[in-house]
């Protein structure tokens, strides 16, 4: 922390726009180039998913495309980032509660971060090494009871708990001079202090050196500096809170209370450990070996390591809270930056689902007449379900896997229940081709199958209720044998 006077917020804004107006021309090329890399390197992280690279270069001549296909591939990558700063933000949390003394939140945040990491790997431990994770309630208590002993046990045996303590105090301080400063000023003469004083056998001490302090000035001199009777009535009030038995069990309460506050809000970092970790585990796009979990636990580990860098960062440097904020800013871009470098599958799930956003992949299968390069004995019939339809060209049916600007890949209807990780594995029987030579045909309506609204074509509600309630199953589940 800077011992400078603090900057306010228009100063501060002022500054950044007078900047940002000065290096207009070289902000607006660099974010221009660092969106067409973002799109470039996207595009490849989407084809290479799918395991069809080949459609890569013929793709990025599409410009226009390519803008909106920019804006979805932000959209998730500021989607991945906000899930990940979930831990970040209660793990901030926990550290504001000392927020009366911002000298020692360094000190504060280093310690929090041991029973914060020994929660996330107590997390890590039950989700991919126990047998029974989150099956009952033991699993949630199990975490709670290991945060909470980790918090007790340093409180008890690190330098901690001074800092709590030191905390709590001022805090006390704080309140009672806000609560003394909004009543009307009396001036009280230097024997009503004196008085109030000796009313407490414990601030004998503390007597004697204020009254050494009396008489090196006048009292007429004192009575002048409103300051100062302010200081003589908060450390009246405080010494008499603090010394006595009931100020003592007073403050060991507070402290408490300050723990339990702790201490939950590292629960809850560790219990929201879920959500970092099920954007690590949906990233793997590997095939699964008996090497996997372990595999999954250390990326999942450094990943929730990571996610308390920006908070680190905000607490620990140097300066006013307008340059930390810029370092915890930084800090939270590049850390999924990095994460997104150890792990390409996360990128290659984000632009999966940006694909489907954008249309550029179906989730349904569509009917299709192919150009005249296409022949009956080129394709699968029982795959494809290919018929001949007029003038001698073949219609498919199938799904659209990827469709930017002309270039088209058409994937067998069966292909859609298959996972991004598997996928890739079944896309060399797609078929590549342009949708300037492809017509797309209407779905046709199966009666008898099901029912369907004259001029809604979709239905009945009642059906859907059915459905989503399972009555069918429930139905043959219960059924009374006769």
């Amino acid at each position: 922390m800077s011992d400078s006077p603090p900057r306010t917020f228009s100063e501060v804004l002022k500054k950044n726009i007078r900047r940002a107006l000065t290096y207009w021309t070289q902000f607006t090329v660099s974010f221009s180039l660092l969106a067409t890399g973002i799109g470039f390197v996207s595009l490849y992280a989407y084809t290479h998913a799918i395991g069809r690279t080949d459609l890569f270069m013929p793709s990025i001549d599409v410009k226009s495309a390519l803008v909106a296909w920019v804006v979805l591939v932000l959209l998730g990558l500021a989607s991945y980032i906000i899930m990940l700063s979930v831990t970040t933000w209660l793990f901030g949390t926990s550290i504001s509660l000392f927020k009366d003394i911002p000298r020692d939140q360094p000190r504060i945040a280093l310690t929090l971060a041991v029973p914060t990491t020994i929660g996330f790997t107590t997390f890590t431990w039950m989700l991919f090494f126990s047998e029974d994770f989150l099956g009952s309630l033991l699993s949630v208590a199990t975490l709670f009871l290991t945060t909470s002993l980790t918090c007790l046990l340093i409180y008890i045996l690190t330098p901690f708990k001074k800092l709590v303590k030191k905390s709590v105090i001022t805090t006390h301080k704080i309140s009672h001079f806000r609560k003394i400063a909004s009543q009307p000023f009396k001036k009280p003469t230097p024997k009503e202090i004196v008085k109030r004083l000796k009313v407490n056998r414990r601030s004998e001490h503390a007597l004697k050196l204020f009254m050494r302090f009396i008489k090196r000035r006048r009292p007429r001199a004192l009575l002048k500096q409103n300051n100062l009777s302010y200081l003589k009535k908060v450390l009246c009030v405080a010494i008499k809170k603090h010394t006595s038995p009931k100020g003592k069990k007073l403050r060991v309460l507070k402290e408490l209370f300050l723990m339990f506050w702790v201490s939950a809000c590292v629960f809850f970092t560790a219990g929201y450990a879920a959500l970092p970790t099920l954007l690590t585990i949906s990233s793997y796009l590997d095939k699964e070996t008996s090497e996997t979990a372990k595999h999954l636990a250390s990326m999942s580990m450094l990943t929730l390591t990571f996610t308390l860098i920006p908070t680190l960062c905000f607490y620990c440097s140097k300066g006013d809270i307008y340059r930390r904020a810029l370092w915890g800013l930084l800090a939270a871009f590049i850390m999924p930056c990095v994460l997104i470098a150890i792990t390409p599958g996360a990128l290659s799930r984000i632009t999966y689902t940006a694909a489907g956003g954008l249309d550029v992949r179906h989730k349904f299968s569509e009917r299709f007449v192919l150009g005249d390069d296409y022949e009956l004995q080129d394709l699968n019939g029982p795959m494809w379900k290919t018929r001949v339809v007029s003038n001698r060209k073949v219609e498919i049916q199938a799904f659209r896997l990827f469709s930017f600007g002309d270039i088209l890949l058409l994937c067998p209807s069966h292909l859609l229940k298959l996972d991004l990780k598997e996928l890739k594995d079944h896309t060399q029987y797609c078929i590549s081709t342009f949708n300037s030579k492809v017509t797309r045909k209407p779905q046709l309506l199966v009666f008898g199958k099901t029912s369907v609204h004259v001029g809604m074509c979709m239905a009945p509600i009642y059906w859907k209720f059915e459905h989503w309630l399972r009555w069918d199953d429930l139905k043959v589940r219960h059924a009374v044998s006769h």
